[in-house]
């Protein structure tokens, strides 16, 4: 449902949500600016929500807010560093800073609390914004943009339970005729999907389609679901029937066709997941340069490629995109992917450059992301790298040491799953007696997951044969 009222100054106001600024167009575009951010989608009506994000500038240069806002945005897209001082993203953080203290006593606690957020994301401590957003959402519980920025930074964090939690407790307090309050059952139905309650994540992601039909977000949930549950053909229906109702998110969408390439793949239909990334995820990857569209490209093809489907010749225009952020390090689950491109195009001397780089930003900066590249992210990219290079028992041995630490680098258990994938065919191709129990040990386990799946399978019938060679050569 598309909205045409859009919130002024007074309206804000009486919601409990007051903004310092005055500007009545300014307050208006924040609205619309937070309704496409909720929904992944640009109003063409309204210019699309790059354009509004100017104009909402334009209209009250010192809304402070509206700053929050197109920074945070800028955050959570995960593609720019701030780690380069004179960077026009860090010099924007520093003039919303000083634009705060200019405001001290006119800006509430709860856009004092936005801003400090702001500041400690992009200083690389995600737990003090954290904290920040929660408390804002204590007294708040129907600001939006606290909301989202919370999910997004919980996501990224691998904290599934909190990202959940989060929103069950501010739902209760939205009324049912608010514009953005259907978009919180799709969320809700995230959180659910990701701590493995399957029937609710359901419910909670048809109750807010219900609501709203070209709710993305509720969407993708379902297809969470039933990726989960083995029930692929029951995906590929959905994503076919209501593509015109997902398509409409044009910043999901690429990840949406994503998950459709996985139900393919799944099934064993290489040549259907193919077509997709040719159609639309590599095309739509190149076009924007985001970086959820960047790792829907590589992780699909690191996919296809331990399915043994050549993919070596379309690697190069997603290598392309990677190696233009090889020194953010914003994000251990992006450089991950990054290394994947490298290796994939047989880049080996930009591989090895990157992984040094790697090394050095642990090594000299500080932050949660630096801490985790120390903790899990060196062992993780060793593995990657031993794999490439044919050395499957020291890949194995990297990957099983830090299998219970890898939810740490954020992202979904779908896309997660790849490290899963990669530790069970390292064991199975390493041969040796170890990581063949290990390796039928790890399909158990999987099994229990995820009782129907194919891949599964197919990887049970990998280690059957290996174990008969291994017989043979003994």
């Amino acid at each position: 449902m598309m909205r045409t009222h859009w919130r002024d100054c007074k309206e804000w106001f009486l919601e409990g949500l007051s903004l310092s600024s005055t500007n009545n167009e300014a307050c208006k575009l924040y609205d619309v600016c937070l309704s496409q951010y909720t929904g992944w989608f640009d109003d063409l009506s309204m210019g699309g929500l790059e354009h509004c994000l100017t104009q909402m500038i334009k209209s009250d240069p010192t809304f402070v807010m509206g700053h929050a806002l197109a920074l945070g945005l800028e955050l959570v897209g995960t593609g720019t560093s701030m780690r380069k001082e004179d960077s026009e993203s860090v010099l924007k953080i520093n003039s919303l800073k000083s634009e705060a203290v200019k405001q001290w006593g006119i800006l509430s606690e709860r856009e004092l609390g936005h801003v400090n957020a702001i500041k400690y994301f992009s200083e690389g401590n995600l737990e003090k914004a954290i904290q920040e957003w929660e408390d804002i959402l204590l007294l708040h519980p129907r600001d939006m943009h606290a909301i989202k920025m919370l999910q997004d930074t919980y996501f990224y964090l691998g904290q599934q339970t909190q990202m959940r939690d989060s929103i069950a407790r501010v739902l209760p307090e939205w009324q049912l005729n608010h514009p953005l309050q259907s978009y919180l059952y799709g969320m809700y139905a995230f959180g659910l999907v990701e701590t493995n309650r399957f029937d609710e994540a359901e419910q909670n992601a048809l109750i807010g389609l219900d609501l709203n039909r070209k709710d993305g977000w509720a969407t993708h949930a379902l297809l969470h679901v039933y990726e989960m549950t083995g029930q692929y053909d029951k995906g590929i229906t959905l994503l076919d029937k209501t593509v015109t109702d997902w398509e409409f998110c044009n910043y999901l969408s690429c990840h949406t066709n994503w998950h459709w390439a996985l139900f393919h793949i799944e099934k064993n239909e290489p040549e259907a997941a193919l077509e997709i990334f040719e159609k639309k995820i590599c095309p739509s990857s190149v076009r924007s340069g985001a970086m959820l569209d960047y790792i829907d490209a590589s992780s699909l093809l690191y996919r296809l490629k331990m399915e043994d489907v050549n993919v070596d010749h379309r690697w190069a225009p997603i290598c392309k995109i990677a190696e233009s952020h090889k020194d953010d390090h914003v994000l251990l689950f992006n450089d991950a992917h990054f290394l994947m491109a490298f290796l994939g195009n047989r880049d080996d001397g930009l591989a090895i450059e990157f992984f040094n780089s790697c090394k050095e930003f642990m090594k000299k900066c500080s932050g949660s992301q630096a801490e985790l590249t120390q903790e899990v992210g060196e062992a993780l990219l060793e593995a990657i790298i031993a794999y490439d290079t044919k050395e499957y028992t020291r890949a194995t041995n990297l990957l099983n040491s830090i299998k219970y630490k890898i939810v740490k680098i954020g992202g979904s258990n779908a896309q997660r799953d790849i490290f899963n994938i990669l530790l069970l065919n390292a064991s199975v191709r390493s041969g040796t007696p170890y990581h063949l129990a290990l390796a039928k040990s790890l399909i158990n386990e999987r099994k229990a997951k995820r009782p129907i799946s194919l891949l599964t399978e197919r990887i049970l019938a990998k280690l059957i044969t290996k174990k008969e060679e291994m017989l043979q050569i003994g």
